[in-house]
């Protein structure tokens, strides 16, 4: 979630907080080969979005805004599924075309990578989508994945949901775990910027997995 904040330097404490929390339970659902039976650890995908709860509703950089957090009853999720945890091959781009992805905000641009596409099969479906980078800065290391799905709109956010994808150095076959796809700040609070996604990663499928959206006005 690194990828979407306006006011990056003030809310790095939670940022860094929750990043890490998504690697973790990341490499605890999924380490021993994807969606294969008994490698999927439902418990640490509920852990780590318990904890995340907590921070929203009590750190002075979350999200959600002041005056809604005594009210803030944590986020809404699809059960976590092991269907959604899938295998993919990342095809990278011999020269990473440098890319202006437009926002939330009409006044902020940001500059990324074409880094290369992820290759996959969900809901018996083959797919692709793009990774983007950072062309600098301290989390280059990371893939920034957004995208669209048949859910888009109706139980998930509209604009999209995100996930962030530790870059590896000795293999092209990489874990994508949809449990962890979370929408971007600018879901609950229109002061932060948020990158669109582009219109190459829209699925052709419902990816029943990650956070949803409730808008009621007062909470999330």
């Amino acid at each position: 979630m690194i990828f979407l904040l306006v006011m990056q330097s003030s809310a790095s404490r939670l940022v860094v907080s929750l990043l890490c929390l998504l690697c973790l339970a990341g490499v605890a659902a999924c380490s021993s080969g994807g969606n294969s039976d008994g490698a999927f650890d439902a418990a640490a995908i509920e852990t780590m979005r318990s904890e995340k709860d907590e921070a929203f509703a009590s750190e002075e950089f979350s999200p959600i805004p002041e005056a809604q957090r005594a009210k803030f009853k944590g986020l809404s999720y699809y059960k976590p599924s092991a269907d959604y945890c899938v295998e993919a091959t990342f095809k990278a781009a011999a020269q990473p075309p440098l890319l202006e992805l437009q926002t939330s905000k009409s006044n902020d641009v940001r500059k990324y990578e074409r880094a290369g596409e992820f290759h996959f099969t969900v809901n018996n479906t083959a797919c692709s989508l793009a990774a983007y980078q950072r062309p600098d800065g301290p989390h280059r290391s990371l893939f920034f994945v957004p995208f669209l799905d048949k859910t888009s709109g109706a139980e998930t956010y509209a604009a999209g949901r995100y996930l962030d994808i530790e870059q590896q150095v000795d293999s092209d076959v990489y874990t994508l775990d949809f449990n962890l796809a979370y929408n971007p700040y600018c879901a609950y609070n229109e002061r932060y910027s948020c990158p669109l996604v582009p219109e190459e990663n829209t699925l052709a499928v419902a990816v029943e997995a990650g956070e949803k959206y409730v808008d009621d006005g007062k909470t999330h």
